[in-house]
């Protein structure tokens, strides 16, 4: 049921330890995150199978043209004596393993693909030659049970493992990095309040992971009912020891794990819970009380605000502030500038004013007067 990524000889006897009996094995020029090469590819892969696991290969970057021609030109680098799979990514790899080899294949469909027409189609297509789909976090458990049910091949889930939130095959972080090298940093929103998104930059671009791993460990039985395989990814920040001794105990508890974690959607699919909060009246209805918009917050100093309506923001005025998630916030106006920091009384229509810092406040919030009780202006 396990499956893991393989990086170095010491940790296939961990795994075995563990019961995780198959191992994916990428390569610098083929994987989005392996820094291995081919002779390192190679050696491991040949070690694994001796060990009796079964070695999948991994060819998951975004290619264009002149990727593609080198990956297909330096392929046969890759002992395939030693690997029992492909797991493929791109369309163009699909095809070309499917024509000019007889591997088995597996899809790695986790940010495509997640309508079960096309998982079907795609089984029809390669037929007895595919042998596994790997499915996207994104999908909740009921939808998950139901492929399930309805494909005849197994499925693959991720059990532990960064969160990817975005990706882009753009260098971001640094122009002079043209040989690709590995870097990393740490990114906070200038929109939001979240902070601490950890950002990797390599040779294929530029990554950007959610601060918690998504974690099922303590929900096996409930893995068990929707994936015939849960991957233990375990190639980013130092976890391996602490992973690996809970499979050992077989003590799964996300209180043992040294991160934060959450389960996603798994449980629940949740990412159509702002829309309720949009269509609240309160954003929509209250024409006669908006104020503006907020623009952008610097934490601890200010807040950069759109005057909507002529003279009437004031200073010492109480207001209600709603963040785009429906989130309300009231407070007092301590103090107004221009954008010359030069204090005023109060706004002209369209004006951009800062404001004294209120904390929980969000870009793109909205601003309203706020009223008693009794329905009187404060």
């Amino acid at each position: 049921m396990w499956v893991s990524y393989l990086e170095n000889e010491s940790q296939i006897d961990s795994f075995i330890q563990g019961e995780i009996k198959e191992v994916v094995i990428g390569q610098l020029s083929f994987s989005r995150f392996s820094q291995l090469s081919f002779e390192e590819v190679n050696s491991l892969a040949k070690l694994a199978k001796k060990k009796g696991m079964k070695v999948h290969f991994e060819w998951d970057i975004l290619m264009d043209q002149d990727d593609l021609d080198y990956c297909l030109k330096h392929l046969d680098k890759i002992n395939l004596d030693n690997v029992d799979s492909f797991r493929l990514k791109d369309p163009g790899a699909i095809e070309y393993i499917f024509q000019e080899t007889q591997m088995p294949i597996q899809l790695l469909f986790e940010s495509n693909n997640h309508n079960l027409e096309a998982l079907m189609s795609w089984g029809g297509y390669l037929g007895e030659r595919l042998n596994r789909f790997i499915l996207s976090i994104e999908l909740p458990q009921p939808v998950l049970m139901d492929y399930k049910s309805k494909l005849d091949k197994p499925i693959e889930i991720l059990g532990v493992g960064r969160i990817l939130l975005f990706y882009t095959p753009r260098k971001l972080m640094s122009e002079e990095n043209q040989l690709g090298e590995r870097s990393e940093w740490i990114a906070d929103s200038e929109e939001s309040s979240h902070q601490n998104f950890p950002v990797l930059e390599n040779r294929h671009g530029t990554f950007m992971f959610h601060e918690k791993y998504f974690y099922l460990l303590d929900h096996l039985e409930d893995l068990k009912e929707c994936a015939d395989y849960a991957r233990i990814d375990l190639r980013f920040d130092d976890i391996f020891e602490s992973i690996m001794e809970m499979f050992e105990t077989k003590a799964y508890s996300r209180d043992l794990f040294s991160k934060k974690t959450m389960r996603g959607f798994f449980h629940r699919n949740k990412s159509d819970v702002l829309f309720k909060k949009l269509k609240n009246s309160l954003l929509q209805d209250r024409e006669g009380d908006f104020l503006g918009q907020v623009l952008g917050v610097e934490r601890d100093k200010m807040i950069l605000f759109e005057a909507r309506h002529e003279n009437k923001i004031r200073e010492g005025q109480f207001i209600e502030i709603i963040n785009p998630n429906g989130k309300k916030i009231k407070s007092k106006i301590k103090s107004l500038k221009n954008i010359d920091f030069e204090s005023i009384d109060s706004a002209a229509k369209n004006q951009v004013i800062s404001m004294s810092y209120i904390k929980g406040v969000w870009p793109k919030a909205n601003v309203y007067l706020s009223y008693d009780n009794n329905g009187d202006e404060h």
